[in-house]
């Protein structure tokens, strides 16, 4: 899958849309929504207006709390990948707390039904290319 500036770009803003019209399609409100997935309303509110990009768990919790069925999370996963696929500098790790991504790598994890593993060559080798 290759990813164009664009897409990265208006990923964050689809991504809103597209969550609060299946919101809306649900019947429920941005308040009725947060307390189903423990979250505050504010902070759906900043997902949706594309301030803040939500983390596959935060997703996760909003697809879930929304009945979504899976054709219809398909789409919303790639925007979310989309979105998601930036560059995490060590000093917003720390800021944001590393507690707080091992947390989000533990649900992944258990999640997870396949795991893969990229071991870089030993230091001293190389790789040809063909």
């Amino acid at each position: 899958m290759t990813l164009e500036p664009d897409e990265l770009a208006a990923a964050p803003g689809n991504l809103g849309e597209t969550l609060r019209e299946l919101r809306r399609g649900a019947g429920l409100s941005g308040e009725r929504l947060a307390r189903r997935c423990s979250m505050s309303q504010s902070k759906i509110s900043k997902i949706e207006t594309g301030r803040l990009i939500p983390t596959l768990v935060d997703l996760d919790r909003l697809l879930t709390a929304l009945e979504v069925s899976t054709e219809q999370a398909g789409p919303v996963l790639a925007k979310v990948r989309a979105a998601n696929t930036e560059w995490q500098g060590k000093r917003e790790l720390w800021r944001k707390g590393l507690e707080t991504r091992q947390h989000e790598l533990r649900f992944l994890e258990t999640s997870a039904t396949e795991a893969r593993y990229f071991l870089p060559p030993r230091p001293g080798t190389f790789c040809r290319r063909w």
